[in-house]
């Protein structure tokens, strides 16, 4: 999971730094230049955080249909068990 933010950063970080460079080459000012590689940085760490949740959801879906029945079962069987009660609330009857 840090691997991939890590990775999310870095490439939101070069898309920026890529901006700043053709802005330069372009001989826009430091204004423009600083603008363009705050959009291409937040429109690419947008983009890059939704395709790395698409992929979580899918490998999820993957993991959970390739798993038997049976542990699936067990599993949320002990969930149910290991979650508390909820007290009575009613008031004692006379």
């Amino acid at each position: 999971m840090v691997q991939m933010q890590r990775l999310v950063q870095t490439l939101a970080m070069a898309a920026a730094f890529i901006a700043v460079m053709v802005a330069i080459g372009r001989q826009y000012s430091l204004w423009v230049a600083c603008k363009s590689a705050l959009i291409s940085y937040v429109a690419f760490y947008i983009v890059a955080s939704l395709l790395v949740l698409i992929y979580r959801g899918g490998v999820l879906a993957e993991s959970r249909k390739s798993e038997p029945k049976e542990k699936r079962s067990e599993k949320e069987s002990n969930h149910t068990e290991s979650q508390p009660q909820a007290a009575d609330t009613s008031p004692p009857s006379l």
